[in-house]
């Protein structure tokens, strides 16, 4: 059966909805593992699916230009190693965590100001108004209507720039892997951006000295691992992908904003966070700015 075009921007909502279930096993992991070796190790065993993909699809690597080439670098190098290395930075450099999240909150206008530039893609009014509508949604899921822009202010400077970087990082990532996806399939490009990831987070490994972090490893940090790895990482991907194939970068990147809402639901779930009216509210609102857009995807040239 083939799906609606509509369809297709519902698939990139529920694959960043996928990325929010990492908290839950993340937050065990880095108590006895650096953070950029968890990132690796997660992409290492993702290979055990990845490599009978590319396998599968491997000879369309060879319509691969200097462009796709740089796109690849990019979103494997900036969107799988060094945007999360920067966030979780962030986090380390400040007592107050709603500074990263906040900033991380710019990542759909860059996103969409890159898919204008490089893309090309015309937007329409209404495009502006329900991103408008799902921004202000997102805002009220991760912060419960609190102001939280005072915290700016007195800030330091540096946590602010690791999580401006990969706000940008994750951003253009959208974009380029947009780019890819107008060439190739959705599987293959989930395949060579695992591959070339895991390359590109091994030689970072590497140069700090982490490798000795799998001395560390035992049974029940392993499974960690593979749940890790293959719910909010591979399968979370893989249908991100999917959806991307047949959405605008600039339709996607407001879809990401699932995340926060599978995030304050898992909370509610598994820690007993109870949801606030304001994160109710807002997640109503967002889930109706994204339906809107997933019709207005196939109005933007």
């Amino acid at each position: 059966m083939k799906l609606k075009k509509e369809s297709k921007p519902w698939f990139v909502s529920l694959g960043a909805a996928l990325w929010a279930t990492d908290s839950l096993v993340r937050s065990h992991i880095v108590r006895d593992f650096q953070s950029t070796f968890v990132v690796f190790f997660d992409h290492l065993i993702s290979l055990f699916l990845t490599i009978p993909l590319f396998i599968k699809t491997w000879r369309e690597i060879l319509k691969f230009d200097l462009k796709d080439v740089a796109s690849l670098i990019f979103i494997s190098l900036g969107g799988s190693a060094l945007a999360t290395i920067f966030f979780t930075k962030s986090f380390a450099l400040t007592s107050n965590y709603t500074i990263p999240v906040l900033i991380q909150k710019l990542q759909p206008i860059i996103a969409i100001l890159l898919a204008y530039f490089i893309l090309k893609e015309h937007l329409t009014k209404k495009f502006w108004l329900w991103s408008a509508l799902a921004i202000i949604g997102a805002y009220f899921v991760s912060f419960s209507g609190d102001f939280v822009f005072g915290g700016l202010a007195t800030a330091s400077l540096t946590p602010i720039l690791y999580a401006l970087l990969a706000a940008i990082l994750w951003g253009a990532s959208t974009v380029f892997g947009k780019l890819l996806l107008k060439k190739y399939s959705f599987s293959f490009v989930t395949a060579v951006r695992y591959i070339a990831g895991t390359v590109f987070l091994f030689i970072i490994v590497l140069m700090q000295n982490q490798l000795g972090d799998f001395m560390k490893i035992d049974f029940p940090s392993l499974m960690l691992f593979f749940v890790m790895a293959y719910i909010p990482g591979f399968l979370a991907l893989f249908i991100y992908y999917f959806g991307l194939k047949g959405t605008k970068a600039s339709v996607a990147t407001i879809c990401e904003l699932t995340f926060p809402i599978s995030a304050v639901v898992l909370n509610w779930v598994f820690l007993g966070s109870v949801l606030s009216f304001a994160q109710i509210a807002g997640a109503v609102l967002l889930l109706f700015a994204i339906t809107k857009l997933s019709y207005e995807n196939n109005k933007i040239k």
